[in-house]
């Protein structure tokens, strides 16, 4: 495989996402979201096997976005601004930047910008059941990345 195919199939630029059509759960008030989808459900882009949903959730202040109760975990990891986040029968949280919530399978949960400003949050969750576990591996490399002193990347604005 040459760059240009390499590039085409793995390398996703945060300034060519496109919002993709919402799902039911986030079409009401104050569930207003674009959702750009960088792998997995909805993308546009060729499958690039990692089995895992990876979207930029992009809101407005005072608007969020609302997920319905199904058997996979998810993880929302906001890149700016302050969300409150509520996960059925649990008390509000509030997370910023680079803070990390892993939501339940089986939960209902939302999560509202609570900034002066439009937000985004990272939301990734299981693209099949069984590739649930190579996910979950590399989220905890990452986070032992973070821990160790690694540094995450500049994000886009």
């Amino acid at each position: 495989m040459d760059a240009t195919e390499f590039a085409h199939r793995y390398v996703v630029r945060f300034d060519d996402l496109r919002p993709s059509a919402a799902s039911a759960g986030e079409t009401k008030p104050p569930c207003q979201s674009e959702r750009l989808t960088v792998v997995g459900e909805a993308s546009e882009r060729p499958d690039a096997g990692v089995g895992v949903n990876l979207a930029y959730l992009r809101c407005e202040p005072n608007e969020g976005f609302s997920s319905p109760s199904y058997p996979g975990w998810e993880v929302l990891m906001p890149m700016n601004g302050r969300w409150r986040i509520t996960v059925e029968n649990r008390e509000d949280v509030e997370l910023g930047p680079w803070d990390t919530v892993v939501i339940p399978g089986g939960t209902f949960h939302s999560a509202v910008n609570v900034s002066d400003q439009p937000a985004i949050m990272l939301g990734i969750d299981p693209g099949s059941a069984n590739t649930g576990v190579l996910a979950a591996e590399s989220i905890a490399e990452l986070a032992a990345t973070l821990s160790d002193g690694g540094e995450p990347s500049k994000l886009p604005k």
